[in-house]
C-alpha cells in the first residue's frame, strides 16, 4: 500500500540524502506550473557596485536535466546591466507552510532576440507583454505616478526590451526547520552527478 503523496506547502518526509536534488527539482517544476506556490516567486541577489543587488522575481521555466533556472527582465534594467558585468545569480525560495528554504548559486546567460527569447516570448501572455513596452527604462525618475506611456513602437519594440536570464546552477543548500531539530544539506554539481551531504544547521 503506497502513502498518499503530501500536499504541496504541507511538510512531507525527510528526503533521503540521495534523492534531494530530485526533491528540490521537483519543487522548482511545480513552482512554474503552479501560481500560487510559494517558490513561484523567489529572491534573488545579483552584484551592483555597492554590493549585493536584491529583489524578487517571477521564476518563468526550469530545466532540471541541464540545471537551469529562468527569469524574464528590462534589457534596459539594472539587473540586466549587473548580470552582463559579472554574470552570476543568487537565488533564495522560501516555503513558510513547510518551513523549506532553498538557495541556488549559478552562472548566468543573456538571451535578447534568439531563439532562446522568442521562445520565451511566445509563451509570455499578452498582458505581460506590454510591460516590456514603457517608453522609458525602469528605474527612470517620474514627475508623478503613473507617468509612464507605451514605447511608439508597440509590440515590436516591447520585444526589444525583452531580455531571457538563464541561470545554470551549480550549488544549492536546501535546509528544513523543525521544532525537533532542523535539517540543511549541501550539493554540488560534480561532473554529471550532485554530490549531496548532511551539514549542520
Amino acid at each position: 500500500m503506497h502513502s498518499a503523496k503530501p500536499r504541496e506547502g504541507v511538510p512531507g518526509p525527510l528526503p533521503a540524502i540521495d534523492t534531494l536534488a530530485k526533491h528540490c527539482w521537483e519543487r522548482l517544476a511545480g513552482a512554474v506550473r503552479d501560481r500560487e506556490h510559494p517558490w513561484r516567486t523567489p529572491a534573488i541577489a545579483s552584484q551592483s557596485v555597492d554590493g549585493a543587488a536584491l529583489r524578487t522575481v517571477v521564476l518563468r521555466a526550469v530545466d532540471a536535466p541541464d540545471r537551469e533556472l529562468f527569469l524574464h527582465t528590462d534589457a534596459r534594467s539594472a539587473k540586466a546591466a549587473q548580470l552582463a558585468r559579472t554574470p552570476a545569480l543568487s537565488w533564495l525560495f522560501w516555503d513558510p507552510a513547510c518551513q523549506e528554504q532553498l538557495r541556488c548559486n549559478g552562472d548566468v546567460s543573456l538571451h535578447r532576440g534568439d531563439a532562446v527569447a522568442d521562445l520565451h516570448w511566445r509563451r509570455l501572455p499578452r498582458a505581460s507583454r506590454a510591460a516590456y513596452g514603457q517608453s522609458i527604462a525602469p528605474g527612470t525618475p517620474l514627475d508623478e505616478p503613473g507617468a509612464v506611456r507605451p514605447a511608439s513602437g508597440g509590440p515590436e519594440e516591447a520585444c526589444r526590451h525583452f531580455l531571457v536570464v538563464r541561470c545554470q546552477v551549480r550549488e544549492m543548500d536546501w535546509l528544513r526547520l523543525d521544532r525537533n531539530g532542523h535539517h540543511r544539506a549541501q550539493l554540488r554539481w560534480s561532473s554529471s552527478a550532485w554530490d549531496a551531504t548532511w551539514v549542520a544547521p
